[in-house]
């Protein structure tokens, strides 16, 4: 009968030791790379969350300012116990701004401020994470295309639903009429104005999308064709066009109410 010596079991011993030694290092890489880059997008997504919120109140140029739309960023920044982070208006406080010109707010700050570790290992201290967000001007206007003063109060809305209630007492039948097309004018210009803010949406998305892309290449030998090959200038291309398609319907939305205020104004005339 053969016996196994234990001699030569020995090389064998510690087997398992190298293979744990060997695989910890990937494992530990993968799990702090996985813990930096989540809190990495969580960020992103405060980031995103604070200039939608900023870009929202700098665009209404009646009675908010910079330094609204600086608080409300401020307030969703501490609320998520993020410090050491920039706001930058475009265009700054105090510029001329016309009814629905762009009104951009950029959130950002370092990755080294957003880490959890003191030194963050994938992301690097000088790499920024940055949001903009793009708001059309609400200046409250009649017709859009007067210039303002960014910030200075203007008037109130046209009309909406409660100045065309006002008159569904009166029986006069010219009355009814103005009033009829007064509501009218008002439920179209309300669609305008949902197709406008859809436009809105997808152009901030696309210009979202066209930041977070790396430029490409600017050499002078370069010609039309590469833009196409360009996402990030696809997605600036995408962006100019929704903002364009959102600005027409805007103007007729805001056309539309001009006649329902003109209609409620007749209406008015008609009824003393």
């Amino acid at each position: 009968m053969t016996r196994t010596s234990r001699t030569a079991r020995r090389p064998r011993r510690g087997a398992a030791l190298v293979e744990f030694a060997v695989v910890v290092p990937l494992l530990m890489l993968l799990f702090v790379g996985s813990i930096e880059i989540g809190r990495a997008i969580i960020v992103r997504q405060t980031l995103c969350e604070a200039s939608r919120a900023g870009a929202r109140v700098y665009a209404m140029q009646t009675k908010k300012d910079a330094d609204d739309a600086k608080a409300i960023v401020d307030q969703i920044m501490a609320d998520a116990g993020l410090k050491n982070y920039t706001v930058a208006l475009d265009p700054p406080p105090g510029t001329k701004v016309a009814q629905l010109d762009p009104m951009t707010v950029t959130v950002s700050m370092s990755a080294a401020d957003a880490s959890w570790y003191p030194t963050p290992w994938f992301l690097g201290n000088e790499n920024l994470l940055r949001s903009s967000c793009v708001m059309p001007a609400d200046l409250n206007e009649s017709m859009p295309g007067d210039a303002i003063d960014a910030g200075n109060p203007d008037s109130g809305p046209i009309v909406d639903g409660d100045d065309v209630a006002e008159l569904s007492g009166d029986t006069n039948s010219s009355v009814k009429l103005l009033e009829e097309e007064a509501q009218k004018l008002v439920a179209e210009a309300q669609r305008l104005r949902d197709l406008a803010d859809d436009y809105y949406a997808q152009a901030d998305a696309h210009l979202q999308t066209a930041n977070s892309l790396p430029n490409g290449g600017d050499d002078d030998d370069d010609d039309d064709d590469d833009d196409d090959e360009n996402p990030r200038a696809q997605e600036l291309k995408r962006y100019e066009e929704d903002l364009k398609r959102a600005k027409s319907y805007d103007a007729q939305a805001t056309a539309a109410e001009e006649e329902a205020r003109k209609a409620l104004l007749a209406a008015a005339k008609a009824s003393t």
